[in-house]
């Protein structure tokens, strides 16, 4: 989901996911402003879902700001929202993790969306987020 520059990649947002098709429901973040302390929270949270065993290995995330999710948009009769970003706070988890409540999907805003139209905003979207993905170790 990173490439060698620390850049997000193409794979960070899956087709599927932003479609919400083949069982997925959307690109999983979280809304920082809801959390406490985001640094140290998402640097918890990496490390917890660390699982080098199927390659994923907690190296860092990335911020993105709402605003500039919402304002991608899909090219034809003037520009039309592409994205939207659904709250989807974890319920019923038995062990409640403090960055449950701030879960949010981004999903494609219509329905009629086809899937190339989704990968037509997907570099928008990379770029809606920080430019360099920050190292849990360092930041």
């Amino acid at each position: 989901m990173v490439n060698a520059d620390g850049q997000l990649s193409s794979a960070a947002f899956p087709t599927e996911e932003l479609l919400a098709v083949k069982g997925k429901t959307g690109a999983s973040v979280d809304r920082c402003g809801l959390l406490e302390d985001p640094k140290r929270l998402l640097c918890q949270k990496i490390e917890e879902g660390a699982n080098p065993a199927v390659g994923r290995n907690p190296w860092g995330y990335c911020t993105g700001e709402v605003g500039k999710i919402r304002s991608i948009g899909i090219a034809g009769n003037g520009s039309r929202q592409a994205l939207k970003i659904c709250p989807d706070p974890v319920v019923g988890n038995s062990n409640p993790k403090p960055w449950d409540q701030a879960h949010a999907l981004i999903l494609k805003f219509d329905n009629a969306y086809t899937r190339s139209q989704i990968r037509g905003v997907r570099d928008q979207l990379i770029e809606a987020f920080s430019c360099k993905v920050r190292t849990h170790a360092t930041d």
